[in-house]
């Protein structure tokens, strides 16, 4: 089966073929009727089964193809399969009345803005909408994956002060369905972006790539809480499902595992047995506790030194007043691991990590959230081979825990092991799409010296991440991954005035700094990139194996790095001394 069929006149066929080329070039594979562009073929069941095959049709749109019949029936057989249409304009013309019914309202892109048509035939090939398809059907067919979305809820309270909570609801929601089989849940990382732009239902449902949309709201009032869900069909437009819940804050277990059943029952899953267990499995018994779980993750997710140390106050409490609060335990772990990796290499705090999983350990058992920070933890050891047992094992108990993957593809980095790095980081991605394993993933394919399938991944991110970075401005280092992933796609020019403009508009953390003196040096800049370097250990980077392994051409440049490792040898060594005995 071909990604891309192309649909084109035959007076349009040297545009046709040079874009068959390009394609190729970028491995999508493109079935094309060249004996059509000899003008020798007539129009036959071999090409109705090749569009009917085919992830998707372009359509070359000029006033010649506008007026060609086998371009209305291949569109017209493209569009009754289901098939994603993408129009591009040869010239900006109207469409006549035997293709405005198939092409009414999709999204046109110009043959000559060649990045964007990229990107668009980057999405199309990607995001199959089999699963989008109105089938007739109300059984779910044991093969299908029914792609589904959890927008960010309203916060409805008089203050505009939960919208921790808001957050929470959406993001247990996204937990507790992704352990649903059939469902394909977009990560929270795909949906955050709407918390503050939320264009029409169909346009989200159409960027998402997904048929069903779970809304909601939340209003809190003291002890009191208002909770709003609801579930829509985007291809039909209908409703399938409302409910409103009232209570105080400890009923809102019971609304997550009421909300997860319904939806499944609207849906016409049959849940199993393992997956009912998952849903009415609650994470603590205590309210109080679980709210300050949720006001950690606010902190948390800033991913700075000051909010994991918030955080890690939030966490602390809830677990003095649930001591059997497994969750809460992992996340000490996991922030404290964060902090010994990017803020400070004192080992009490790879100690702190330890003691925290072993402690959740003995309250769950093993499971893959253990497994991972377990990886977590020994990779930063330098135990790699235990870090990949530990993380083997954790995708055996849960094969849909995406950061089983995205930890395993970086320690297949450290070990220089890229081909195994880049399937881990596409399993990754598989499961959910997100900024820091776009990355990643992309760092992987130019170890590997995959420059083809590089710019083609780098083109599938871009659009990812400015999503992303409209709404989380200030994560600096997402930042600094779309300038990096810029560059990768080829997009020079732009690379250098964004990483420039961070400079300029940005108070930089160590870990932003060092990615971009990376970067500078790729850019051909040896001067700015040394400067950053010197800046990030000031600032507080602390991975010296990553420093050790720099090198550039420029002998200023390596000059001045063997005083940047001692000047960080130097630092950690005195950090060390400091520690309580």
């Amino acid at each position: 089966m071909a990604d891309i069929f192309i649909s084109y006149s035959s007076q349009d066929s040297d545009k046709a073929l040079e874009l068959s080329h390009e394609l190729s070039e970028r491995g999508i594979s493109v079935w094309i009727d060249k004996q059509g562009i000899e003008g020798a073929a007539q129009w036959s069941s071999e090409i109705a089964r090749a569009v009917a095959e085919c992830k998707a049709l372009l359509l070359l749109v000029s006033k010649s193809s506008m007026k060609s019949k086998n371009c209305a029936k291949e569109v017209t057989i493209a569009a009754e399969a289901d098939k994603h249409i993408l129009p591009v304009d040869l010239e900006n013309i109207s469409f006549p009345v035997e293709f405005k019914y198939h092409l009414a309202g999709l999204h046109r892109v110009a043959y000559s803005n060649k990045d964007a048509v990229w990107r668009a035939i980057e999405n199309l090939v990607h995001h199959s909408r089999t699963d989008l398809s109105p089938s007739g059907q109300t059984e779910v067919h044991p093969t299908d994956s029914i792609r589904i979305a959890v927008l960010p809820f309203d916060d409805l309270s008089q203050k505009k002060d939960s919208a921790w909570f808001a957050d929470g609801m959406m993001d247990e929601l996204i937990g507790t369905l992704s352990q649903v089989q059939k469902l394909r849940v977009a990560s929270r990382s795909e949906v955050i972006y709407y918390k503050k732009h939320r264009p029409k239902a169909k346009k989200i449902a159409d960027d998402l790539k997904v048929r069903y949309l779970i809304e909601g709201s939340v209003r809190k009032a003291g002890k009191k809480i208002r909770i709003t869900a609801s579930l829509t069909d985007m291809v039909y437009g209908e409703q399938l499902w409302m409910n409103n819940y009232d209570g105080t804050f400890k009923d809102v277990f019971d609304f997550q595992e009421t909300v997860s059943k319904q939806i499944a029952e609207a849906l016409r899953l049959k849940l199993t047995p393992q997956e009912e267990k998952a849903i009415e499995e609650k994470p603590t018994q205590n309210a109080e506790a679980y709210e300050l779980y949720l006001k950690g993750l606010e902190y948390h997710r800033l991913l700075t030194r000051d909010g994991y140390e918030k955080a890690l106050k939030f966490y602390e409490e809830a677990v003095a007043i649930d001591p059997k609060y497994a969750d809460a335990y992992l996340l000490i772990a996991n922030v404290a691991a964060a902090y010994h990796r990017e803020c400070s290499r004192d080992p009490k705090w790879l100690r702190r990590a330890e003691e925290n999983l072993k402690i959740a350990e003995n309250i769950t058992g093993e499971t893959a959230k253990t497994l991972w920070i377990h990886g977590e933890i020994e990779w930063q050891k330098g135990d790699f081979e235990e870090a990949e047992k530990a993380l083997l094992r954790g995708a055996e108990l849960d094969p849909k825990y995406g950061p089983t993957f995205n930890m395993l593809g970086n320690i297949y980095l450290k070990l220089e092991r890229y081909s195994d790095a880049i399937e881990a980081f596409e399993n990754s991605l598989d499961l959910t799409e997100s900024n820091g394993t776009y990355f990643n993933l992309l760092l992987a394919l130019t170890h590997n010296n995959d420059i083809d399938k590089l710019i083609r991944f780098a083109n599938r991110a871009i659009p990812v991440m400015e999503r992303y970075l409209k709404w989380c401005k200030d994560d600096l280092n997402a930042h600094v991954n779309y300038a990096f992933t810029l560059f990768w796609a080829n997009r020079i020019t732009e690379s250098l005035n964004y990483a420039e403009e961070l400079c300029q508009k940005y108070e930089m953390n160590g870990m932003a700094l060092y990615n971009l003196s990376i970067l500078f040096e790729k850019l051909g800049n040896p001067r700015k990139s040394i400067f950053l370097l010197e800046q990030s250990v000031e600032k507080g980077f602390r991975e010296i194996e990553t420093v050790r392994v720099q090198k550039s051409d420029d002998v200023e440049f390596q000059k001045k790095l063997v005083q940047v490792i001692d000047r960080l040898e130097s630092i950690i060594l005195e950090e060390g001394k400091q520690l309580p005995e």
